[in-house]
């Protein structure tokens, strides 16, 4: 799909998504998932409102990482918001980054899995809030038919290949990406 869309060069630099199928994979925790499945459900139907921060503390549990976030992409302003941001990017909740020049945008637009090293090399706004992402991965999710509308983010020490739900990068981030009415954090892949 790379084929389809050119990337520029600062971004095709840091754009290291071949390396993911070369990647190890860990035994799945298949208990552990079904438990975070489960608390996530109970809380749906008991406390709706903190499903999405329970969801990124459970994403960077699993993962190992060491920040989590959701990112949702607004389209009547062409940009992600975050949302629900955990550990190391607590402090950019609400911010938001541009949909034609992040990481979630380019996974949006390649509609695959990415994985992008040190993606502050080619992305200023980035380098300028401070962030140092030495391996970010997103990924499509299909939503409600969609089509790859939404991107998932994440990073962690140990994964299995991108998959929906799986864990990728390097334990720095985690995160959940999507379009949809206000919502979202991008890091790694910012």
């Amino acid at each position: 799909m790379r084929s389809q869309v050119r990337l520029p060069d600062p971004i095709a630099a840091v754009f290291i998504t071949e390396q993911l199928a070369d990647r190890q994979t860990a035994a799945p925790d298949f208990l552990r998932e079904k438990l975070a499945i489960q608390n996530l459900a109970e809380m749906m139907s008991d406390h709706p409102d903190e499903v999405l921060p329970r969801l990124v503390k459970l994403g960077m549990e699993i993962c190992g990482a060491h920040s989590a976030g959701i990112s949702i992409f607004e389209p009547e302003v062409g940009q992600f918001r975050w949302h629900a941001l955990a550990g190391e990017l607590a402090t950019f909740e609400g911010a938001t980054t541009p949909r034609n020049f992040s990481p979630c945008g380019v996974c949006l637009d390649l509609a695959q899995p990415i994985l992008m090293e040190h993606p502050e090399r080619a992305y200023d706004w980035i380098r300028d809030a401070g962030i140092t992402v030495p391996r970010g991965a997103a990924r499509p999710i299909d939503h409600e038919g969609g089509g790859g509308d939404r991107d998932a983010l994440a990073g962690g020490r140990r994964h299995r290949p991108l998959q929906p739900g799986a864990c990728a990068g390097d334990g720095r981030t985690v995160g959940v990406h999507g379009h949809g009415p206000a919502h979202g954090p991008d890091r790694a892949a910012a």
